[in-house]
């Protein structure tokens, strides 16, 4: 992870307009916008990756957003569940609660602010590619395909946002049943989160876990966003993919 020192020379989070030249600066990563003439421009993005892309927008000045989303667009778009698994299980005391914090994976968003206040992402990246990948949940058939990621977790909420690399997601585990519970395995429909900034840390929406039994006494868990409430400072990054008020429902096991 890059030291304080470091970090405090990179671009934070929230809102630029780009008169002549705009230039944002994150670990490994240079983004240039450009303007050419009225209403056009150009991007280019110095990385691994070298991007260049010529805009044309709506709007005389060009604004733009910075701002954490929901690791669910790299390596491509093709899932909005996510699967946790956890470096360490965890052990749930029969008819108990407790809280979990895990950091949350993240990338990062760059969108264009364009009438009504509407956004348009122009381009996201990653800082641990080599962490964008896919798993599946259940069966070959009929399973749920998941972005997945290797976590550790934290039993207090100590545990720091890494600036530009993982946010905070705090975990509430629900047994209200009458013996210990084990989980080492996480799967949540990931769009229905929102995700906070400010300067360059970021929060998301909590989660909770709850242990259910069916008529022929076979657990599974029942997994829920819990919206958090934006404080004073705190910005909500632009939404990337459609909620939905349904829970997920873990039935293929969660050990």
């Amino acid at each position: 992870m890059e030291s304080q020192s470091t970090i405090s020379d990179y671009s934070k989070y929230g809102k630029y307009t780009v008169d002549d030249t705009l230039t944002l600066k994150i670990p490994n990563c240079i983004l240039t916008l450009t303007k050419i003439s009225a209403n056009k421009y150009r991007y280019s993005k110095d990385s691994d990756s070298n991007t260049t892309e010529l805009l044309t927008t709506e709007k005389s000045i060009l604004e733009i957003e910075l701002a954490p989303i929901l690791p669910i667009t790299l390596p491509s778009k093709k899932s909005k569940y996510i699967m946790f698994n956890f470096n360490d299980k965890i052990y749930v005391d029969a008819n108990s609660k407790s809280n979990i914090y895990v950091q949350f994976p993240l990338e990062i968003g760059l969108f264009i602010i364009g009438s009504n206040d509407s956004r348009r992402l122009l381009d996201s990246f990653t800082l641990d590619p080599e962490n964008s990948r896919f798993g599946l949940y259940g069966n070959p058939d009929n399973g749920i395909f998941c972005n997945h990621f290797d976590v550790k977790t934290e039993s207090s909420g100590k545990i720091q946002s890494i600036p530009y690399r993982q946010g905070i997601l705090k975990i509430t585990m629900h047994n209200p049943l009458d013996h210990e519970i084990v989980v080492g395995t996480l799967v949540f429909l990931v769009s229905n989160h929102t995700m906070y900034y400010v300067n360059n840390s970021t929060h998301v929406d909590d989660l909770t876990f709850t242990i259910k039994q069916d008529a022929g006494m076979n657990s599974f868990a029942k997994i829920s966003s819990v919206p958090l409430e934006c404080q004073n400072g705190w910005s909500v990054s632009p939404q990337i993919s459609d909620k939905t008020d349904t829970p997920f429902v873990m039935c293929e096991g969660f050990d």
